[in-house]
């Protein structure tokens, strides 16, 4: 049986991954969301106490609304960094609204063109 020196690199390098892994799914805070579709619109409603508007970030792109932010964890007395993407087809982007009040995030997302589908000619070159 050989004994093999303990490697301080190679130790670091496996527990800085241990790290990453255990904040990005354990300390990823998740949302209770909520989608409704109605016939001109979608809207989302989360739920994210302990939080601020300061503290929230939205961002539309190729049809998902990425939702980052931080919110004060009681418990731990620190912020704690949520994270949720969700999924839209046929968003007018530029007339997204989103509001944050008294612990509640309500985004609507009108459609482009209630109840119709949208034809996008094409041309070939």
């Amino acid at each position: 049986m050989t004994n093999k020196r303990f490697n301080l690199e190679t130790f670091n390098h496996y527990f800085k991954n241990f790290q990453e892994k255990l904040a990005s799914e354990i300390f990823n805070v998740s949302i209770d969301s909520d989608i409704k579709e109605e016939y001109d619109q979608y809207i989302l409603i989360s739920k994210i106490p302990n939080s601020s508007k300061n503290l929230l970030n939205l961002k539309f792109f190729n049809n998902i609304l990425t939702l980052r932010g931080e919110k004060y964890d009681h418990l731990e007395k620190e912020k704690v960094p949520i994270f949720e993407q969700f999924t839209f087809n046929n968003v007018d982007v530029h007339n997204i609204y989103a509001e944050y009040s008294n612990g509640i995030l309500e985004v609507r997302l009108p459609k482009l063109t209630p109840g119709k589908n949208v034809v996008q000619s094409i041309d070939v070159h």
